[in-house]
């Protein structure tokens, strides 16, 4: 992936897990985007340093943030090191982190794959979900005649590959973790794509972009249905997690640290 970036910010630094999904997304592909530095072993003591899940070394630079994503894990070391800022990846987690501890905390969605603006012409009835094997915890494959589920991306063009391939997503699992978020179905937003989903907090940034199913007897009739909804609405809405748009909360973070 090509540096966006018109003017390359090479005084931040973010630091990930470079087999993690969430590394790849929040610090790889954002990183690159902005012109950062990647896992620098040096030279990045005056930067600002973001930690993607990882629990930052004890000596961290003074501007350095946390990007807890869904790491809940991070919450004791958090409220132990008070002057750590935090970083939260959805509406829902940052209010749960407001209560849950007295760290400064900012909100930075998580950006989706389609980087190129594409859309997907409807051929069909074909549904599938695009995530690893925590995207359905209960069994319903059951109920397609058609189905695709891809558990294993190696980066970002294959999750497009099988967006491409899908008329209708669904997601079925009962996950009430407010510092979870909506990726899965903004990404299906961003190609036009329509989601069926158990009604999870970390969706509530999209209520309103997507179907809701509470119960597998909802869920089989809503795939019976011929789904009415507004393409170009859910188009309009995810791309205000664009990635072009999500690097701007860290330019903006990045001014705010130079001053």
């Amino acid at each position: 992936m090509n540096n966006y970036s018109k003017n390359p910010l090479t005084n931040i630094s973010f630091f990930y897990n470079e087999r993690s999904g969430s590394g790849k997304i929040r610090g790889e592909q954002m990183g690159k985007y902005l012109g950062a530095k990647l896992n620098p072993t040096e030279g990045y003591e005056n930067d600002l340093c973001i930690y993607v899940k990882i629990q930052p070394p004890e000596d961290y630079p003074k501007n350095s943030y946390l990007d807890i994503v869904d790491g809940v894990k991070r919450i004791p070391w958090i409220k132990e090191h008070p002057d750590m800022r935090v970083i939260a990846c959805s509406k829902c987690a940052y209010e749960y982190l407001k209560k849950e501890i007295k760290n400064k905390v900012i909100l930075i969605p998580q950006h989706h794959c389609n980087f190129e603006r594409l859309t997907k012409k409807s051929e069909g009835n074909r549904f599938g979900v695009v995530g690893g094997k925590g995207a359905m915890q209960e069994n319903v494959e059951y109920l397609f005649n058609d189905f695709i589920w891809k558990t294993d991306y190696k980066n970002r063009e294959d999750v497009i590959d099988t967006y491409k391939k899908i008329d209708k997503q669904i997601i079925w699992r009962k996950n009430n973790v407010p510092l979870k978020n909506s990726l899965k179905i903004v990404n299906a937003m961003s190609f036009g794509i329509p989601t069926i989903a158990y009604p999870e907090i970390g969706y509530s940034d999209v209520n309103g972009f997507y179907f809701k199913a509470n119960t597998i007897k909802e869920l089989k009739i809503l795939i019976r249905e011929d789904l009415v909804y507004d393409k170009e609405k859910i188009i309009k809405k995810a791309e205000e997690y664009h990635i072009e748009n999500i690097s701007k909360l860290y330019e903006e973070l990045w001014k705010q640290n130079s001053d």
